[in-house]
């Protein structure tokens, strides 16, 4: 849903209508994607400085 937001440049409501789903849930399909790359992004971030501390 995100890619075709994003790339596709399509609405919410298109969105919606092309999967036979409310716009309200591709929203929140698209919330949850968000938040799940943060909590990817944040754990990278701490096995990259957990590496660099056992390199010394």
């Amino acid at each position: 849903m995100d890619l075709l937001h994003q790339v596709g440049g399509l609405s919410r409501t298109d969105i919606g209508e092309m999967m036979r789903v409310d716009y309200s849930t591709v929203s929140l399909g698209r919330k949850r994607l968000r938040e799940k790359l943060k909590g990817v992004c944040i754990f990278l971030r701490l096995l990259k400085e957990v590496r660099q501390i056992c390199k010394r």
